[in-house]
């Protein structure tokens, strides 16, 4: 059998479990079978001690959320603060996280929300957490099912669901937890369906190899039908000349759809088809920087496409043929891009503005992937505080962040080469960097100049 190790207590002490299991010694002086028991043991360990990390990490969240909300509130009256400027600081607070804990704000803010909900609502879940009797994931899913109940309702879907957590897998759970919800609370389920539908949208996340995901947040109803859909055209291709798997062919058919590609479904894409055919349908401009040495096919330097990354020449080399919105900017040598304005000027130029873009690559706050350009560009130190229109005191923010800048306690300041170093409303700073290092190239004479935001 295996060796059973003591817990941690509270204060997070170490137990003897550390004193010689990891040398080989340890592991020799046993048969075999309790040896493999340890380790699994070890585990288990393991796991407890994530489970008790969490539990700490939820709680501390939580007495910062309230603290945080506290620090807004005047101290001498008590009063708390007009709605706008309260929800800034608790805009400034999920950003102070997300830059702590190098994550993104929208994981930050479900995080805070999580930690609040376990702390005052779901109190036997965070002990229960605490305790390694489940994982943090298990707790995530009841506090997701929590919303939208009354209070009695939330206690009552703990008390159900907590001993089935203990002994189920995450997945399981979460089919158990939902079907008790609604029978919990049927009336609110149409209400929470429009809820949700305000939540619908895209989404792309870039992964190896010159691919991404691309997918839509969108009712069960429509997401059924859609794959079902796919399911039966991508059916309807197969045959004995067919060599791609029911996969592929809804992938390609899913890309030729929405690409039109000559108004056919399923017959071009991911089978060698031209240039042409694959991307004459491209409307959206796509900012591509091609190496030099590359554009005159004397390099393989890789090029890269705004919002993912590195791709392969010779498709760069495809696209800048065939597409006809395509913006190209060759690295280097390059001039003719306006740099520096006078005094007078505020506007930014459009080859400025494409200039910085591809610098910046995307929003230049902590942990921001907004791409730079479905950002605006802001002065750093304000046109009305005497900042300059140069490349070195702009930089791409999504306005989300922008707001943030000019009405939270955040701050920032160019500290050369394009870096930019943010300070918390807690003093904590942080660097940003460019994505791409670019010098400065020879301004010309003449200036366009580009509409708003700035």
């Amino acid at each position: 059998m295996g060796v059973t190790f003591r817990p941690a207590d509270s204060s997070g002490s170490t137990n003897d479990y550390g004193n010689g299991l990891d040398a080989l010694g340890a592991l020799d002086a046993l048969g075999p079978m309790d040896a493999l028991g340890a380790l699994v043991d070890e585990v288990v360990e393991s796991e407890f001690r994530i489970g008790l990390a969490m539990s700490r990490r939820t709680q501390a969240i939580e007495r910062a959320r309230k603290y945080s909300e506290a620090l807004a509130v005047d101290p001498a009256s008590g009063i708390p603060p007009i709605k706008s400027s309260l929800e800034m600081s608790r805009r400034a607070f999920v950003c102070e996280i997300a830059a702590a804990l190098h994550i993104p704000d929208r994981t930050a803010e479900r995080l805070i929300q999580t930690s609040q909900t376990l702390v005052n609502q779901l109190p036997a879940t965070l002990l229960a957490l605490g305790e390694g009797r489940l994982s943090f994931r298990h707790a995530q899913i009841l506090v997701d099912n929590s919303y939208g109940l009354d209070s009695a309702a939330v206690r009552e879907l703990e008390a159900r669901m907590l001993p089935i957590a203990e002994k189920n897998t995450a997945s399981r759970f979460e089919q158990s937890v939902r079907k008790t919800r609604e029978r919990l609370n049927p009336e609110s389920m149409i209400q929470r369906q429009v809820k949700a539908t305000d939540e619908r949208g895209t989404e792309l996340i870039p992964e190896r190899d010159g691919m991404v995901f691309v997918g839509a947040r969108v009712s069960a109803v429509a997401g059924i039908a859609i794959d079902n859909r796919l399911t039966e055209l991508a059916r309807s291709h197969q045959g004995a000349d067919e060599s791609r798997t029911l996969s592929q062919l809804k992938s390609d058919i899913f890309v030729d759809i929405l690409l039109d590609v000559d108004g056919q479904t399923g017959t071009t894409a991911g089978r060698g088809a031209g240039p042409i055919a694959r991307y004459r349908s491209i409307r959206p401009t796509l900012l591509v920087t091609v190496p030099a040495m590359t554009l005159l096919k004397r390099s393989n330097e890789p090029a890269t496409v705004e919002g993912y990354g590195p791709i392969d020449p010779a498709t760069a080399l495809e696209i800048a043929s065939f597409s006809r919105t395509m913006r190209r900017l060759i690295t280097d040598p390059v001039s003719g891009i306006v740099l520096s304005l006078d005094r007078g000027r505020y506007r930014i130029p459009k080859d400025l503005r494409t200039w910085l873009r591809v610098r910046d690559g995307t929003c230049r706050f902590p942990g921001c992937n907004r791409r730079a350009g479905a950002s605006e560009v802001d002065h750093t130190l304000d046109w009305a505080l005497g900042g300059q229109t140069n490349h070195d005191n702009l930089a791409c923010l999504c306005p989300k962040h922008h707001t943030l800048k000019g009405a939270s306690a955040w701050t920032v300041e160019q500290i050369g080469g394009g870096s930019l170093r943010w300070t918390s409303p807690a003093k904590t700073p942080y660097v940003t960097d460019p994505e791409t290092v670019m010098e400065p190239s020879a301004p010309t004479n003449t200036v366009a100049e580009d509409k708003p935001p700035f």
